[in-house]
């Protein structure tokens, strides 16, 4: 099994361990689409950001690959999205992604898109991880700057201490 991931889902995931080992644990490998190498890879080398070095062991371990697919004819998302989009699409993959308007092409286009909230309650399901340590991820991803209004915050945490 595979994945294809978008640049703010890859971003957040190596800046929150253990979230990006996870998504490896349970995909094996997520395609990385040229726009979005160059929005975390390039642009965060420049930028001096530190997952990028994370980011780097995991393109050397082989565990992210990178990939080509002409992005989407659309006008509504960033070239990242829509080369995942594209990517997913092709390829027949689930598209980790987190843009709203992402979501909503995707879904009109028959590809399946997993923000990391649902992929973290999709972990809670499958009982193979501690409760807490899903709870600590959370939370990591939000101090981290990932963005979920406080009501859907407070549903994927119920979502995960119910499962």
């Amino acid at each position: 099994m595979a994945a294809v991931v978008d640049s703010s889902c890859l971003i957040f995931a190596a800046k929150t361990p253990p979230m990006l080992d996870w998504l490896v644990d349970h995909f094996g490998r997520l395609y990385v689409p040229k726009a979005v190498y160059a929005e975390v890879v390039e642009e965060g080398k420049k930028r001096g950001f530190a997952e990028i070095g994370i980011v780097e062991r995991k393109f050397a371990a082989g565990v992210l690959v990178r990939a080509r697919a002409a992005a989407l004819a659309q006008d509504v998302l960033g070239p990242g999205e829509a080369e995942a989009l594209a990517l997913a699409k092709q390829k027949h993959l689930v598209c980790l992604c987190d843009d709203r308007k992402a979501h909503s092409v995707g879904s009109a286009l028959g590809i399946r898109v997993v923000s990391l909230a649902a992929f973290l309650i999709f972990l809670a399901r499958k009982k193979n991880l501690p409760v807490l340590a899903l709870e600590k991820c959370l939370n990591e991803l939000v101090e981290n700057g990932y963005y979920l209004k406080t009501a859907d915050y407070l549903a994927v945490l119920r979502a995960i201490r119910i499962a």
